[in-house]
C-alpha cells in the first residue's frame, strides 16, 4: 500500500489514479471492460485497507484523548485542593 501523501502527489501530478489509465488515453484507445473492472475492485480493496488503517489510528488517538482528559480531571482536583489548604 502505498503512502496517502504519495497517492496524492500521483493524482495532483497525473490527474488520474495509480494504475488507471487517464480518461484521455481511454477515449483515445478504448475501454477493456474487464480489465477496467479488475482495477477498480483493486482501487476499492485498497481504499478499504486505506479506512481500516485510519479506523486504527482513529480509536488510538480516542483513547490518548481519554487518558488526556482523565489526568487534566485529576490535575484540576488536585488543584482545587491545593487552593482549599491554602
Amino acid at each position: 500500500l502505498r503512502p496517502l501523501e504519495e497517492v496524492e502527489q500521483f493524482i495532483t501530478q497525473n490527474k488520474h489514479l495509480p494504475g488507471i489509465a487517464p480518461a484521455s488515453t481511454m477515449v483515445q484507445e478504448g475501454v477493456n471492460m474487464g480489465e477496467l473492472q479488475l482495477q477498480l475492485l483493486q482501487k476499492m480493496e485498497e481504499m478499504t485497507l486505506y479506512m481500516i488503517e485510519l479506523k486504527k489510528e482513529n480509536s488510538k488517538q480516542s483513547e490518548l484523548i481519554k487518558l488526556q482528559q482523565e489526568q487534566i480531571t485529576i490535575l484540576k482536583n488536585e488543584l482545587s485542593i491545593l487552593k482549599i489548604n491554602q
